[in-house]
């Protein structure tokens, strides 16, 4: 058999699979939005698990990782030892109280969860909801076009614009999730300054200071939002108390 016809025969056999997950989901579909984000909280832990690192680690992981890995050597290897641990960390402290806050509000979307310690809700949930359409969810063939170009036309690869998304994204809601997973105390004006004080300080770092190829942005924007949340924090619980 030649290489052609072993590819053919491959291509076809997981396209076939695919169609068949594809319906089988469709029968086994519940009409409501719960099921559509969330297939209706009734998923396995280790299929959950699956998803979520195909979906993080797919075609940057496999290609614009081997890319990145090329062009700055060894040093790259720090990229996959951060992920990981930062996985690590998360999945032992903060998703398991995720789920258990989530399904007590009865929340689907990271906005949602945000947005629930009320007053001032709908400031964060429109903030959060801008911050994820703008970076996460553009459409596919423009923002393969978009980034197509700008690594043709100048001296920036994939990988490095793949990655200021996903730092911009989880700079300014990763500390704002965390503080809300934890029950911490919040307002609609800190929660929104560190939504914004993530995404400014990884352009500023990347763009402005042009630093992201010693210490990507991920860390100096995760610093500042930490940063803002803690002098909140020492506000409301040690200074404002003292004052009054």
């Amino acid at each position: 058999m030649s290489d052609r016809s072993v590819i053919t025969i491959s291509f076809i056999a997981f396209l076939l699979l695919f169609a068949g997950v594809g319906i089988y989901s469709a029968t086994r579909k519940e009409n409501t939005t719960t099921d559509y984000l969330l297939a209706d909280r009734k998923v396995n832990f280790w299929l959950t698990a699956l998803s979520a690192f195909a979906t993080a680690h797919g075609g940057l992981m496999f290609t614009g990782m081997i890319g990145f890995t090329y062009q700055v050597g060894i040093s790259a290897i720090w990229l996959p030892v951060g992920w990981v641990v930062g996985d690590t960390l998360t999945w032992l402290f903060v998703y398991k109280r995720l789920r258990i806050a989530s399904e007590e509000g009865d929340y689907d979307t990271v906005g949602g969860f945000l947005a629930s310690h009320g007053k001032g809700s709908r400031a964060i949930a429109v903030m959060s909801a801008l911050v994820t359409l703008n970076l996460t969810k553009l459409g596919t063939l423009t923002a393969t076009a978009i980034i197509l170009c700008i690594a043709l036309a100048g001296n920036t690869n994939v990988f490095a614009l793949g990655s200021l998304g996903w730092s911009t994204l989880g700079a300014s809601l990763g500390p704002l999730l965390v503080v809300r997973v934890f029950r911490l105390p919040l307002n609609t004006s800190v929660a929104i300054a560190m939504m914004a004080l993530g995404i400014v300080t990884s352009l500023i770092w990347r763009f402005g200071l042009n630093l992201s190829d010693n210490v990507i942005e991920t860390l100096p924007a995760m610093v500042a939002t930490v940063s803002l949340y803690a002098i909140y924090w020492g506000y409301t619980a040690w200074w404002k108390p003292q004052k009054h």
